[in-house]
């Protein structure tokens, strides 16, 4: 149990120490939401929080490998596979700094986040089964298992991005999460 609270605290405190990195990037950088009339921010809000919770999960992923009771023999296939979410994560954190920096299209940023998805299930990094209420368990085959993998990350990445009006907000559900 010391083990993940251990983990839990590093990504928590690397995430809270590189999001003064990241705001000061942003604002060098000019990557700042605009005040709208919709907004309930009134100063313009710096971005890249995003890049700060990707460090936080990393730091969190180098601590977890190296820690006696998380690497067991035997767990070098859940860390590869947590390996290849991590860097799934990495690149849709870099396509979300490209969109804060020079507004990609959301036709491309939404095939960035397909294409990434399917990486993962390149990598065989996918759902093969889905737990039933009751007890039971469904079992799919591949392509249903590749079909929602890509539509779970891409839905759930979008949903990230439609909570991150407030300041803060994102981070505290995906911490929740």
């Amino acid at each position: 149990m010391r083990e993940y609270l251990l983990v839990v605290l590093v990504a928590a405190a690397v995430t809270y120490l590189a999001t003064v990195v990241a705001r000061e990037l942003a604002l060098r950088w000019g990557a700042v939401a605009k005040v709208r009339g919709r907004d309930v921010h009134v100063t313009p809000i710096p971005y890249f929080g995003g890049m700060a919770m990707l460090v936080g999960i990393v730091a969190a992923y180098g601590v977890a490998r190296q820690l006696p009771f998380l690497s067991y023999r035997g767990s070098e296939s859940m860390f590869r596979d947590a390996g290849v979410v991590v860097l799934a994560g990495a690149v849709i954190c870099l396509v979300g700094i490209a969109d804060d920096l020079w507004e990609i299209s959301p036709l491309m940023k939404a095939g960035a986040q397909v294409l990434v998805a399917s990486g993962l299930v390149l990598s065989n990094v996918q759902f093969y089964s889905v737990p039933l209420p009751g007890g039971g368990i469904f079992v799919m085959d591949e392509l249903q298992g590749a079909l929602l993998t890509v539509i779970i990350v891409v839905v759930t990445v979008n949903a990230v991005n439609f909570v991150d009006g407030l300041d803060g907000l994102a981070a505290g559900v995906v911490g929740i999460g």
